[in-house]
């Protein structure tokens, strides 16, 4: 009962700096989420939903959009598909398993990334 307020607190400790505005919290919660499915043992594609609210809280950026369409048809291509019609140890189903990860850090990077272009035009 005691840890969980305190790495609450030093969470806001550690990102006081970096936050500045609604966009940041949005950005870095994104963030913290994606690293926790990203690192996490097992998968599940109802996480996707823990996303996608903050995902629609972000301004628009075409290539965000773009890989988180092709990212969830990454997760509809793994999951009823892969699993169905391959062995779990077989050279395609890991190479889906590759491809979901592959797209997933591309989304994890655009997001910094576009977090990263609006702060140095809100600077500049």
């Amino acid at each position: 009962q005691i840890i969980l307020p305190l790495l609450i607190y030093t969470g806001y400790q550690v990102f006081r700096r970096y936050i500045k505005s609604f966009y940041d919290v949005i950005t870095w919660s994104l963030v913290v989420l994606m690293l926790y499915i990203f690192f996490s043992p097992y998968y599940s594609p109802q996480w996707w939903v823990w996303l996608l609210p903050l995902f629609l809280l972000l301004p628009p950026s075409r290539r965000l959009i773009s890989a988180l369409v092709i990212y969830d048809l990454s997760n509809y291509l793994f999951f009823p598909i892969a699993i169905d019609l391959f062995p779990f140890i077989s050279p395609e189903f890991n190479a889906v398993v590759l491809l979901r990860t592959a797209i997933f850090i591309w989304v994890m990077f655009l997001a910094i990334r576009d977090w990263q272009s609006r702060r140095q035009v809100k600077v500049s």
